[in-house]
């Protein structure tokens, strides 16, 4: 699944997950644990994404460079 996939289908399952607990009063503690595992999956999904950015990245440099090389030569 890519990026757009898991995006919507996140948040299908935060409006279902909503209508689910609906005025159920949810203790701070595990309000806090779902913001904090929250955080840690978005900072991970960014590292992801930013990671194949760079590799992207890198290789059209690479491309870019030996097709100079090329038209140099």
């Amino acid at each position: 699944m890519n990026i757009i996939e898991l995006s919507a289908k996140r948040k299908e399952m935060q409006q279902h997950q909503r209508s689910i607990i609906g005025d159920i009063e949810i203790p701070y503690s595990l309000a806090k644990e779902w913001i904090e595992t929250e955080r840690a999956y978005q900072i991970k999904l960014a590292n992801i994404e930013s990671a194949k950015q760079a590799s992207i990245i890198k290789q059209l440099s690479k491309e870019n460079a030996d097709l100079k090389k090329g038209i140099r030569a």
